[in-house]
């Protein structure tokens, strides 16, 4: 009876399975897609391509299919020739990417001394913690939250009230948010190009305004944003003007806009889970009144 064999079975791969278990093995880069577009991009056949690059027509085909990749002698010049950014060719995000003063830091700390590297890595630490206690103390003492109304105004005929409870958002403490009661978000186009449809507005609550402000009106085909002169409303883009309102209409002045939220006005998304926690008295309040 045959003895079996304890040394390891040898597979053998053929040429289409060691490419297609190299490519499995390899971070999808989709490199030959990339390629491709900025060659076409760049109105070059294949082999106008190859030509450039010293290299065949077959090469750059198989290169777009992903049969094969570029040499890394070839990667420069192939980047060089179709404008493609390197970290896009590798499927880098570009805060992967580091620039020359981070380049710079990196290579001091490779040529210094095991004891030089800590005494970097310490003060490197030490600067990120006392930033971070920085930025939490400017979080927490400059940052407030304000009603943003579910009903958005639209700038435009109107939009239907709706009977839903106002959200709360984070907002950086300035004069206009210390002033505005309540957030509306804009709805349409007829107050362009002062106002555009997705915009958050600071609103004063008020009955009455002056000319020249432009307010926030209840009416009987729902909330609008309009620019009030004399007794009439009136739209900013001449292409969609308001028509004429009667007292059967019920247009009534429900606030004054105090401005737009701006980028400046809004801490960043990335704060929101400790502005949770620094600001969670005022947030129970919040939900105590209008929830």
């Amino acid at each position: 009876m045959p003895q079996k064999s304890n040394r390891s079975k040898v597979v053998s791969l053929s040429r289409a399975e060691k490419t297609s278990a190299r490519k499995a093995a390899t971070t999808k880069l989709q490199m030959g897609a990339i390629i491709r577009s900025y060659r076409q991009r760049a109105g070059l056949s294949t082999k106008e391509l190859a030509a450039m690059l010293g290299t065949t027509d077959g090469s750059i085909r198989h290169w777009e299919t992903d049969m094969n990749y570029p040499p890394m002698d070839q990667l420069k010049n192939l980047c060089e020739v179709l404008s493609i950014p390197v970290e896009e060719l590798f499927g880098l995000k570009p805060e992967m990417v580091l620039d020359a003063n981070e380049t710079h830091v990196i290579n001091f700390y490779r040529q210094s001394s095991d004891v030089g590297k800590r005494i970097i890595e310490n003060n490197a630490q030490s600067v990120y913690e006392s930033e971070q206690e920085a930025h939490d103390l400017d979080l927490k003492y400059h940052c407030d939250i304000i009603p943003l109304q579910a009903t958005p105004a639209a700038a435009g005929t109107g939009c239907e009230f709706v009977d839903a409870r106002p959200d709360y958002q984070f907002i950086r403490i300035s004069e206009r948010s210390q002033k505005a009661d309540t957030l509306i978000r804009v709805s349409g186009r007829s107050m362009e190009p002062r106002y555009h449809d997705g915009d958050l507005v600071f609103v004063k609550y008020t009955e009455s305004a002056e000319d020249g402000d432009d307010v926030i009106c209840a009416t009987a085909d729902g909330a609008v944003i309009k620019h009030k002169i004399g007794n009439k409303l009136y739209s900013l883009n001449r292409d969609l003007p308001y028509g004429e309102k009667h007292e059967d209409d019920h247009v009534r002045i429900v606030g004054k806009v105090l401005g737009i939220v701006g980028k400046d006005d809004l801490p960043a998304e990335e704060d929101y889970d400790k502005l949770e926690g620094f600001l969670a008295n005022k947030i129970r309040k919040f939900k105590k009144e209008y929830w």
